[in-house]
């Protein structure tokens, strides 16, 4: 595929969330930070391991895991708002199947949310759960699910608030994004990890307003 056909397929899709390099070029996405965030998640040798990415949207953390040698199941009902353009499942699907398609990847995509699993998926060696727990209505639900897909290290990264106490907050809109539902303290996303059955926490990084966690 020439440069010219790879910009041409990348400006024929309407939205793209991420940035994402496909083949030297990269998507114009929303999230810009995503190149950084790979440092942050700590990631595991991956090399001959399954690994399920919750929540993918178009796909950045998938194919980049694909490339440190995971086998990878990538999931997303690809529903993000209301109105406008993020409420079309098709555009999600489209950024996906083009990045896809230009990486010659082998990523599995099925559009399927968190609380439709298992459905046929197996236990994966590694569960990527990565900027989604606060869109969850119902949280400690969404940990059980993801707990019963988990065969090893589920790593997930979210938005928190500051407090010793173990809370949440409801908080229906961070920044312009009004797809959320709660936000919680550290303590609060501990205990609920260990509820879900989680028995190993680890902080691994946190700024001001986010922090990554691997449970096993």
């Amino acid at each position: 595929m020439t440069t010219a056909e790879i910009r041409a397929k990348i400006a024929a899709v309407p939205y793209w969330w991420h940035h994402i390099d496909l083949n030297g070029i990269v998507t114009p996405g929303h999230c810009n930070r995503s190149a950084q965030d790979l440092g942050r998640l700590h990631l595991p040798d991956l090399r001959g391991k399954t690994l399920l990415d919750v929540g993918c949207w178009d796909g950045y953390y998938s194919f980049a895991a694909e490339k440190l040698g995971a086998k990878v199941t990538a999931i997303d009902p690809l529903y993000r708002a209301t109105d406008g353009p993020l409420n079309d499942p098709e555009l999600g699907t489209l950024g996906f199947r083009t990045a896809k398609e230009i990486l010659g990847s082998q990523v599995t995509f099925r559009q399927l949310g968190v609380f439709g699993l298992p459905n046929g998926i197996p236990p994966q060696d590694v569960v990527l759960f990565l900027g989604v727990l606060y869109h969850i209505k119902h949280p400690l639900l969404a940990l059980e699910k993801l707990r019963e897909i988990t065969a090893g290290l589920l790593i997930l990264e979210t938005q928190y608030i500051w407090g010793r106490k173990s809370l949440m907050v409801y908080r229906p809109k961070i920044g312009k994004d009004e797809t959320n539902w709660w936000v919680p303290t550290i303590s609060c996303l501990k205990g609920m990890l260990r509820k879900a059955g989680f028995s190993h926490i680890k902080i691994v990084h946190r700024n001001l307003s986010r922090v990554v966690v691997h449970a096993t």
